[in-house]
């Protein structure tokens, strides 16, 4: 029996506050790279998603909670918590795996 996949933390810088929980409501400043070469391939600033409601990808999701404010994360998301077999055209190929580096900036409790 294989293990579910999960997504790898690495803590970068702690942050200050309240912890991050499903339901709350955060911004983020983020750069995403492919695993396999390390390419870049988006950035975003001031992205606001709500923890858990199926916004963002499964790994995202995953990445954030627990993070405090000002925290800064690197979090490695496997290809199946990710965009899975479909890619992301045309940045994004089919089972790649993908590295956020995160930084969250603005928290709002749910």
């Amino acid at each position: 029996v294989e293990a579910p996949p999960t997504v790898v933390i690495d803590e970068v810088a702690d942050g200050k506050g309240d912890l991050v929980q499903l339901g709350d409501e955060v911004v983020i400043n983020y750069e995403l790279f492919l695993a396999e070469g390390g390419q870049r391939v988006e950035t975003g600033k001031k992205f606001e998603f709500q923890v858990g409601a199926g916004d963002v990808i499964k790994g995202m999701d995953a990445g954030v909670l627990g993070m405090k404010l000002g925290g800064r994360r690197k979090v490695t998301v496997p290809w199946m918590l990710g965009y899975g077999k479909r890619g992301s055209a045309p940045s994004i190929p089919s089972c790649a795996n993908l590295i956020f580096k995160i930084k969250l900036t603005n928290l709002k409790k749910g």
